[in-house]
């Protein structure tokens, strides 16, 4: 984590601080049971901006690391599927399918739903997973470098990394940083299909 050390621990001491706000604009971090529906629109959408910076400055540590080769499967033992999800169910390389249906149904619900108050259980378990990962990154972190060295070695593409959206509303210190990330991690990603 040589080159990037200082600009990943500036990212994650900007994410931790813009989750802080984020929880507190609707003290959401007193734990109620319930708030507005509105609050909760807000919070998600927040939370998912925030998980997004995560999971790539996630990947900057990952691409950095280096690891020793996996151990061989045994003869006769099944090989397990690689789970995606890390820290109590935060996903490391989301896989984005097209599903008609479920958008149908999603819909569906979105009508049926009565306006008034929901739970905050969801949202305050997406804040203590990203509270973690925050604390402490190695772990997932070598998850990922795990996953990339099996993409790798499968001849995958690497993951894409897009502009941040809506770049303009995150705080000025964390916009730059949300800014500066994709040309860094498209940077330690181009040796990706390097032979040599």
């Amino acid at each position: 984590m040589d080159r990037n050390e200082s600009f990943i621990k500036e990212g994650l001491k900007q994410v931790r601080s813009a989750l802080m706000v984020a929880m507190g604009r609707d003290n959401v971090h007193l734990k109620p049971g319930t708030i507005s529906r509105a609050a909760a629109a807000r919070l998600r959408s927040a939370l998912s901006v925030l998980e997004t910076l995560v999971r790539r400055l996630i990947l900057l540590i990952a691409v950095e690391l280096d690891l020793a080769p996996s151990a061989p499967a045994r003869p006769g033992e099944r090989k397990q599927a690689s789970r995606t999800r890390g820290l109590r169910g935060f996903i490391l390389i989301p896989v984005y399918r097209y599903d008609g249906v479920a958008l149908d149904r999603l819909r569906g619900n979105s009508r049926a739903a009565s306006c008034g108050e929901v739970s905050t259980a969801p949202l305050l378990h997406r804040w203590c997973t990203l509270t973690a990962l925050l604390n402490a990154p190695e772990r997932a972190a070598h998850r990922m470098a795990r996953m990339l060295q099996r993409s790798r070695r499968e001849n995958l593409p690497p993951p894409l990394c897009l502009p941040q959206p809506r770049r303009h509303r995150l705080h000025p210190e964390l916009g730059l940083i949300a800014g500066l990330l994709p040309a860094r991690v498209n940077r330690a990603l181009r040796d990706w299909f390097d032979s040599g």
